[in-house]
């Protein structure tokens, strides 16, 4: 096991929180992933981080690239920043969901190179030894999906459904969908009259936040909240600039703190292919649902999409994902303590 230099675990040892609106992140490299991956299905129990899938590109001796897709599930200890592994995941599951409610992990669709998963499994770590169980499956096969936890209810949106491995078979999904995890016998529900807004569904972010779910679609550069008590939508600032594929986090369940992604560098009315021009974005904004409004925080040490984005006891770390337009992975691990 690799850990992280004392002096820093120390300094996370004692934060408790975070007191009063964060205005900056002291941002460090902490213990390396076991494997550079993509880590979009992320969730945090307690003081550990489960990364569930994922996937990576590699190298062949023609220098062309092949895309892998992951079943392996690590763990991350914040206590002394130690990985473990995990029972690996039933399914290759790259673009998977997960969501933590109690000592439970709940990781749902994903996909692989020629199947999209509608299968939802549990593993709960309190168990002496844990192992995936099956949960109630989606409706559809479903990845790139996004979402949170509000109390016992996991919400899902975004994403494409269908098949991958057959052309045209595969569509944006459009529909909000809930599992109540303490009657996992009613199973996922479609929130009738609740569709996403906007046009893009794909490659958004998202979390939840005092009681509802905020969502960012960079390729609109809007952002909704969604209220699940009357089941609506309701259009919210737009953060100063869009991010896609970005990451998302709930703060001390105050505030939202959105942390890299893919932003627009230049219109394509300004390229002379047409095309628009995109680049991987380290910048940090805290969105504050009272007032509707964003700050920008410490940007993070290094640029990154598609990772996983956690907050725990005043600090928040930020997994793997891709770092840059050629279809690289990373295995690092940032850290910042809010200040």
């Amino acid at each position: 096991m690799r850990r992280m230099p004392l002096l820093y675990a120390g300094i996370l040892a004692v934060v408790s929180g975070c007191a009063g609106r964060p205005r900056a992140i002291d941002w460090s490299f902490a213990t390396v992933m076991p494997q550079a991956k993509s880590a979009r299905a992320t969730a945090a129990v307690g003081h550990r981080i489960v990364t569930v899938g994922g996937t990576w590109w590699e190298t062949l001796s023609d220098q062309t690239k092949v895309k892998h897709w992951l079943r392996g599930v690590e763990m991350l200890d914040t206590r002394d920043m130690t990985w473990s592994k995990l029972p690996d995941y039933p399914f290759e599951a790259g673009y998977a969901f997960a969501a933590a409610a109690g000592h439970r992990v709940f990781a749902c669709g994903g996909r692989s190179a020629d199947r999209g998963n509608n299968e939802t499994f549990i593993l709960d770590l309190s168990a002496s030894e844990p192992v995936w169980q099956p949960g109630p499956p989606l409706p559809k096969p479903r990845w790139g999906h996004v979402g949170g936890a509000i109390g016992s209810t996991i919400y899902v949106v975004g994403g494409f459904e269908g098949d991958p491995s057959k052309k045209d078979g595969s569509q944006r999904a459009t529909d909000v969908i809930a599992l109540d995890t303490t009657d996992l016998d009613a199973g996922w529900r479609s929130i009738p009259d609740a569709p996403a807004p906007g046009k893009q569904t794909a490659w958004v972010t998202a979390a939840t936040c005092a009681g509802k779910l905020y969502l960012f679609c960079e390729a609109t550069d809007e952002a909704f909240a969604f209220d699940p008590a009357n089941a609506t939508w309701r259009q919210i600032a737009s953060p100063p600039i869009g991010l896609s594929s970005g990451a998302a986090t709930n703060i001390d369940d105050r505030y939202v703190l959105l942390a890299g992604g893919s932003a627009k560098a230049i219109d394509k009315s300004r390229s002379p292919d047409g095309s628009g021009r995109n680049y991987i974005a380290a910048e940090c904004y805290l969105y504050d649902p009272t007032t509707d409004r964003y700050t920008g925080l410490t940007r993070m040490r290094q640029a990154v999409l598609d990772q996983g984005l956690v907050y725990i006891d005043g600090a928040v770390y930020s997994l793997g994902g891709e770092e840059s337009p050629h279809k690289s992975r990373t295995d690092l691990v940032q850290a910042g303590r809010l200040r």
